[in-house]
């Protein structure tokens, strides 16, 4: 009987392991394996969405993959499906309906969403994350020439989509509660003089600001702070950090890290500790190429090199890993 590959999750590492499965097949002139894929959402980059919201593409070049794709891989695409809990003993995934999938090996390539900040009203109407195409989306239809708009966050999420929000005519302010703008990213001297670059172009910057509470009326959000006055914005864009798809893994036998951010720990063959489980980009915790230790790597070429190694490995070779750079460029 052939193969069966399981792969959940349709971004970047699961698309990428798949191609690779395939390429692998013909390579050695093998019978197509069994392919399942199981995506909540249709395939498409993240890494595009800015230039959507700028609208320098449209939303057929936002996808990186189609039915039709799918479909002459062979693959089982059960796509708008979710995961909701894994057996490993018996090789078994459960979907979000109660139906099962069996395998013979899985990947797990849930990847991360958007984590908004505890703060009272942060779930309120006008309040939006940026990261998925859903949420791009209603940032569009909420944001006219003109509208206010208020960013928490003053990190990598916020500096990707800064020019778009700019380029469709809002005005915009910046809230960071770290004393300077990019607080992870460069040091003081460099965070001067973007923040020039920012105001220069008209963009409001507050730093050292604790949001404590967002509160709507007449279609307005006021968000008040631990010190200062309050601002009133038509649109909130919450850019506060990430956090794992991993709770449907909770109970399962597979190891996870016990510090942040929630991942699966992962061998050199990106493995997790049941050896017919990978995991690759978001959720995996593997080698750092230089100093060797166990991290998290939330970038795209990360997630590409993570779903051709183990797509290698599910098609038969034995292919290791020698670890990654966190650095995108």
């Amino acid at each position: 009987m052939p193969a069966r590959h399981l792969i959940v999750g349709g971004g970047t590492a699961g698309l990428n392991c798949i191609r690779t499965i395939r390429e692998e097949e013909r390579l050695i002139g093998a019978d197509p394996s069994e392919i399942t894929l199981v995506s909540a959402e249709r395939s498409y980059s993240r890494m595009v969405l800015p230039y959507y919201l700028w609208g320098t593409i449209s939303e057929s070049h936002v996808y990186t993959s189609s039915p039709a794709a799918l479909t002459a891989w062979k693959v089982k695409a059960l796509v708008g499906r979710k995961a909701k809990a894994l057996d490993a003993a018996t090789r078994t995934l459960t979907l979000d309906d109660d139906a099962k999938v069996e395998y013979d090996d899985c990947l797990i390539a849930t990847g991360s969403r958007a984590a908004k900040a505890p703060i009272p009203g942060a779930d309120g109407p006008g309040v939006h994350c940026f990261w998925t195409l859903d949420e791009a989306k209603a940032v569009i239809a909420g944001m006219a020439p003109g509208s206010r708009v208020v960013m928490v966050g003053a990190g990598f999420i916020a500096f990707t989509i800064l020019n778009a929000i700019l380029a469709r005519g809002a005005r915009l302010t910046i809230v960071e509660v770290a004393p300077r703008i990019l607080p992870r990213m460069v040091d003081d001297a460099c965070a001067g003089i973007v923040q020039g670059w920012l105001q220069s172009h008209g963009v409001a910057v507050r730093t050292g600001a604790t949001v404590t509470r967002i509160e709507e009326a007449g279609g307005k959000r006021t968000l008040s702070f631990k010190k200062g006055d309050p601002l009133t914005a038509d649109l909130v864009i919450m850019a506060t950090g990430i956090r794992t798809n991993l709770e449907w893994l909770q109970g399962s036998s597979i190891e996870t890290a016990s510090e942040a951010p929630s991942s699966i720990l992962i061998d050199d063959h990106l493995r997790s500790s049941i050896k017919t489980v990978y995991a690759a980009g978001d959720v995996a915790r593997g080698r750092n190429l230089i100093t060797g230790a166990a991290e998290v790597h939330a970038i795209e070429p990360t997630a590409q090199e993570h779903g051709r190694v183990v797509g290698a490995n599910m098609a038969g070779r034995d292919v290791p890993y020698r670890g990654s750079l966190l650095m995108n460029i």
